[in-house]
């Protein structure tokens, strides 16, 4: 039993490793997950998403990550490959990234960020979310380099309405981005 179990951990990390650089990782293969391409948005207001969500990772997480950390998605039946992609009427990006471990990305994971403003209104405002799955399925991925002195990403991130730990963010992410998804902004957190 530990021998299989070993197998299949050296496998699944193999894939992972494997995959980090692809225009779509395993997850994404997967017909349960909606995955759009964002023709509903010009070429600017994907660029001004883009931009902002990066922001937002950089200034959630203290991280420094530029354009050339962001990773293309291709999906079958797409004409080219996007920066980005939809899901639930919201604006995704993914990062795939390598850190030194002690720097400012070794600690970089998966849950929801607000600043301190959204939080006093007890969740109303934009919110950073960098889900770990999506439906199931690992969308939040790190492994680290043989030596242990690299930590290699490949995560997406999206901005909601609402702060979803707080009551009133629950209540504004579900009706607006989960049940409304269709008529929410793609990327909330973008400054006016």
């Amino acid at each position: 039993m530990k021998n299989g179990a070993l197998v299949l951990l050296i496998f699944l990390s193999f894939m992972s490793k494997a995959n980090a650089s692809s225009n779509h990782p395993l997850w994404m293969e997967s017909q349960l997950i909606a995955i759009q391409k964002p023709t509903n948005l010009s070429e600017s207001e994907q660029e001004s998403c883009t931009l902002s969500l990066l922001n937002e990772v950089n200034h959630h997480l203290k991280t420094s990550f530029t354009e050339h950390d962001l990773a293309p998605i291709q999906m079958p039946g797409w004409d080219q490959p996007e920066m980005g992609f939809m899901r639930g009427g919201g604006f995704n990006i993914r990062i795939v990234t390598s850190v030194n471990r002690g720097t400012e990305g070794d600690h970089i994971h998966s849950g929801r960020f607000a600043d301190l403003e959204t939080a006093l209104k007890l969740g109303a405002g934009a919110s950073l979310h960098i889900p770990e799955k999506i439906e199931g399925l690992t969308t939040f991925l790190k492994s680290e380099s043989d030596d242990g002195e690299q930590i290699q990403y490949d995560f997406i991130a999206h901005s909601d309405t609402g702060y979803a730990y707080l009551p009133l963010g629950v209540f504004i992410h579900v009706f607006r981005d989960v049940l409304g998804a269709d008529g929410r902004r793609p990327c909330p957190a973008e400054r006016e």
